[in-house]
């Protein structure tokens, strides 16, 4: 067999390398579309590499997620070498692997994803070098319900009145969240008795009725103070001028000032608490009583 170098060159054509051979193109070579071992290029090839990456443990909704990716080579793990991490393609950090060929990225966000488990939604790429080849892993992530609270504004009204608008305040929302992203009609309850006011007195406020496949909602009760409803007083005589002598009879008012409506009771402030008093008018001063005695 010939000197393999001593063949003619002079009609080949650029090789293609193939997984690390040469396959000639070109025609008039007694070698011409064999492959042959093109060791230059093997000499570049490192190692073949093993790659997985995993959550640790479920992520919360809106929250982040820590990951860690492995990468080994005959066995054991390889150091100091860029591990890419991705979630649903989108990359959202990079680690370095030690001593063990543990690379950790600590948190990782999974906002926008909603609650659920994800096949193949987590990815680890390494990019490769001389002395170990690239690789890459895909591992499955799983989202959880995150925790809401939702709790009732205190409220209070007067004695007599309507109950006001009631209100929620909302902790723990996901960035991207807030009250349009809840289902369900919101409500709200009371302890005060049925029919009639409600004394003066605190009352429980429940809300209720919200509902949603990424949070688990707590309610929180708040409290509905029912206060003494300010009032007026008119107090006015008997129509006519008062006689000399003669009974003059006050007549006293009470009224609850809007938005209460319900009827004033207790006392008024004259004589026993009464709403009626009857007094004697008396004589006018003159002005020329003075002057008279002086004289």
């Amino acid at each position: 067999m010939p000197d393999l170098y001593a063949l003619p060159q002079t009609d080949f054509h650029s090789p293609k390398s193939v997984s690390g051979y040469y396959e000639p193109t070109g025609r008039g070579s007694p070698i011409a579309n064999k492959l042959v071992p093109d060791l230059a290029s093997l000499a570049d090839l490192g190692q073949a590499t093993t790659l997985n990456v995993a959550a640790a443990g479920a992520a919360t909704y809106g929250g982040t997620v820590a990951l860690s990716a492995t990468l080994s080579a005959g066995g054991a793990g390889v150091s100091g070498q860029t591990v890419t991490f991705s979630i649903d393609g989108t990359t959202v950090g990079t680690a370095a692997t030690n001593a063990s060929g543990v690379a950790t990225l600590a948190a990782a966000s999974v906002d926008g994803l909603s609650v659920g488990t994800y096949s193949n939604y987590l990815t680890a790429t390494f990019g490769g070098d001389t002395a170990d080849e690239s690789a890459i892993a895909f591992g499955n992530l799983t989202i959880d319900k995150a925790p809401l609270t939702v709790t009732a504004v205190n409220a209070s009204k007067p004695y007599g009145a309507a109950d006001p608008t009631f209100s929620v305040s909302g902790a723990g929302f996901a960035a991207s969240d807030g009250w349009n992203s809840l289902g369900g009609t919101l409500t709200f309850t009371t302890n005060e008795p049925a029919g009639g006011y409600a004394p003066v007195g605190n009352y429980t406020l429940t809300p209720a009725g919200l509902t949603s496949t990424n949070y688990t909602i707590t309610f929180v009760a708040g409290t509905l103070s029912v206060v003494a409803a300010p009032t007026t007083v008119a107090v006015a005589g008997q129509p006519g001028a008062p006689v000399y002598g003669q009974p003059l009879t006050l007549v006293a008012t009470v009224a609850a000032v809007l938005p209460s409506t319900a009827a004033a009771t207790g006392g008024t402030g004259l004589a026993g608490g009464a709403t009626t008093m009857a007094v004697c008018a008396g004589r006018p001063r003159q002005a020329h009583d003075d002057s008279a005695r002086l004289a």
